[in-house]
C-alpha cells in the first residue's frame, strides 16, 4: 500500500499536471512516505461502501532505504526504519446526477437542457469524478530529521480537508466541480511544507463539439517552513494552472497545460517562472 490512498484526490490530481495535486495533502513534503509502494510496508483498512459514507485507516512503515533505487524490489527487512506513519481520513459523498438532460443536434454537438424540458433528447453521462468530502490527518512517530539542523524529533503530526462540489455551469458546459482544499502541518521543524492548499474548477464539455473534454483553471499555495532555511525565512510559492484534456478516442486523451510559478521555491527574489507540460493518458 502506499500513501497515496489517502491523498490523492481525482478532481485535483487527474485533471492537473500536478501543479495543483499533493501539496494539501499530506505527501510527500510533509512526511517521508515513498509515491511509489518500493519497500516501504503498509496495510489499509476501511469501514463502509462505495457511495456512502466511510472511514479509512492506514498504517506505513517509514524507511529511508526505499528510496535508494538499490533496494527496490530486494530489501524485505521491516527493520532499519525511521518510524510509522498512520492515517484516518472520513469520506463523506456529495449528490450529483448521474444522467444530465441534454440535447443533440444532427452535427454532433451536446447541449445542457432542462431535466424536462421539450429540448431534451438525450441523456449525457458526465465522466467528472462523484464529488465528496474527505477529512483526514496522519500521526508520524519514529526519528525525523530537522530541516535546517542536524537534530531528531520524535513527531511529524498535521491534518488535511478536500472538498469537491457539484456545479450547474449554466450553458458554458455539460458537468463542473469546483474543489477547494487545505492542508496544515503541527510540526514546522520537520516539513519543509507545514501549510498548503489548493482551489479551482473543472469544466467538461465547454465546446459543445467536444462534450467530454475537461477546462481546468487552479491556483495552489506551498508555504514553506521558517526552519527550511538555515540563513533567511522562505516565502509562499504559488502555482496557477491552466490546461485542456483533448479526448482522441474514448481511451487515449491529451492534456497541454502551462503553469505561472511565483516564488519559486518559497523565494521572494526569484522571478515568476512559465512551465508547458503535455500528460497522456490511456484507459483500458
Amino acid at each position: 500500500m502506499q500513501a497515496a490512498d489517502f491523498t490523492v484526490n481525482p478532481v485535483q490530481c487527474y485533471f492537473s499536471n500536478f501543479g495543483l495535486c499533493g501539496w494539501a495533502q499530506g505527501t510527500p513534503t510533509m512526511i517521508q512516505i515513498p509515491g511509489n509502494p518500493f519497500n516501504s510496508y503498509g496495510a489499509v483498512f476501511k469501514l463502509g461502501s462505495e457511495g456512502h459514507p466511510s472511514l479509512k485507516y492506514g498504517i506505513y512503515q517509514i524507511n529511508p532505504d526505499s528510496f535508494n533505487p538499490i533496494y527496490h524490489g530486494l530489501d524485505f527487512r521491516l527493520t532499519g526504519n525511521i518510524g510509522y506513519a498512520q492515517f484516518l481520513q472520513f469520506n463523506l459523498p456529495l449528490p450529483s446526477y448521474e444522467k444530465i438532460a441534454a440535447k443533440s443536434d444532427i452535427s454532433g454537438s451536446v447541449f445542457r437542457v432542462a431535466k424536462k424540458g421539450a429540448e431534451m433528447n438525450a441523456e449525457y453521462v458526465s465522466t467528472l469524478p462523484k464529488p465528496e468530502i474527505q477529512i483526514g490527518g496522519w500521526l508520524g512517530s519514529g526519528s525525523f530529521s530537522g530541516t535546517s539542523d542536524s537534530k531528531s524529533y520524535g513527531q511529524n503530526n498535521g491534518i488535511y480537508g478536500i472538498v469537491s462540489l457539484p456545479i450547474n455551469p449554466r450553458g458554458l458546459g455539460m458537468d463542473a466541480r469546483f474543489f477547494v482544499s487545505g492542508g496544515y502541518g503541527f510540526n514546522s521543524q520537520v516539513q519543509t511544507v507545514n501549510a498548503g492548499g489548493s482551489a479551482g474548477l473543472v469544466l467538461a464539455g465547454a465546446l459543445s463539439s467536444r462534450p467530454f473534454d475537461t477546462l481546468s483553471l487552479g491556483w495552489s499555495f506551498a508555504k514553506f517552513s521558517a526552519y527550511s532555511s538555515g540563513y533567511s525565512p522562505l516565502g509562499t510559492e504559488q502555482a496557477i494552472e491552466l490546461n485542456y484534456q483533448y479526448f482522441l478516442t474514448n481511451r487515449l486523451s491529451l492534456m497541454p497545460n502551462v503553469q505561472l510559478i511565483l516564488n519559486p521555491s518559497g523565494d521572494a527574489s526569484s522571478r515568476p517562472v512559465f512551465v508547458l507540460g503535455l500528460q497522456s493518458q490511456f484507459r483500458l
